[in-house]
């Protein structure tokens, strides 16, 4: 396809509409894909989307407060979009997550699992995870909480692996169904 060559009359114009009109209008009237629409706007430099400018004063409401507001209620302070806020604070290296994981305790009244890795067994299946486990009896249906992987679970199953172990099948809230192998000696 041969390259348009731009009068500054056609400039002119696209500086003028592209606000008003679609990149697919705006292709069809010069006879051009939007493509090249879309390549010529960011060259004469007319954007549609307005970029947040974040002052000092934003920065640091969001350092002091992100763990206080969600995504939504800082992009409606901020009148920007939740993404935006997502990436201001990736930018800020500021974390929900890490902090979260600090506060996360064990809720009382559910059966807390003692682990530690057996890596000498290997399973036969992926998705099996070796752990020896201080308690050996568990019902089916019976709620635990696994404190390694700081999530609670429903054993859904009990079973012999073929090395003569016994294992479960748990369903936990955040990991999904995991088989753990229990009682393993020594």
């Amino acid at each position: 396809m041969p390259t348009k060559r731009w009068s500054a009359e056609e400039e002119a114009f696209l500086q003028e509409q592209y606000e008003d009109l679609s990149n697919k209008d705006l292709a069809d009237k010069f006879n051009v894909s939007e493509i090249a629409i879309q390549r010529k706007l960011a060259r004469l430099d007319c954007h549609r989307q307005k970029q947040k400018k974040w002052s000092k004063e934003d920065e640091v409401f969001m350092k002091k407060n992100y763990m206080k507001y969600s995504d939504r209620e800082l992009a409606r302070r901020f009148t920007v979009s939740e993404v935006a806020i997502k990436r201001k604070l990736h930018r800020l290296k500021l974390s929900r997550a890490k902090k979260r994981k600090e506060k996360t305790e064990p809720v009382k009244n559910r059966p807390v699992i003692m682990m530690k890795k057996k890596p000498d067994i290997k399973p036969a299946k992926n998705n099996i995870e070796v752990y020896s486990i201080i308690k050996t009896v568990y019902e089916l249906n019976q709620k635990i909480f696994h404190q390694i992987w700081k999530d609670e679970g429903i054993v859904k199953d009990l079973f012999h692996t073929k090395q003569g172990n016994n294992a479960m099948i748990v369903n936990f809230k955040r990991l999904g169904e995991r088989v753990l192998v229990f009682g393993v000696s020594e």
